[in-house]
């Protein structure tokens, strides 16, 4: 798995969690100076922008989170 997969994941996991949240906010708690990098570019398209600065997870990275297991990290 990939540096970036692995960041991605984080972000996801985070925001399943926490529900929408600012990337600002992300790039703070997680210590991941690329969340909003990775939030923008959204190579995976597991992310939506709701708002300025707010994204929320996919419905697509709804479903595939589930397929990269923790264990996996």
């Amino acid at each position: 798995m990939t540096a970036y997969r692995q960041r991605s994941l984080a972000i996801a996991r985070f925001l399943q969690k926490q529900g929408p949240t600012k990337a600002s906010h992300i790039a703070r708690t997680l210590r991941e100076p690329k969340a909003r990098d990775i939030l923008y570019r959204n190579v995976y398209g597991w992310f939506d922008r709701v708002s300025l600065g707010v994204y929320e997870l996919s419905p697509r990275g709804k479903q595939e989170i589930y397929l990269w297991r923790e264990e996996a990290m």
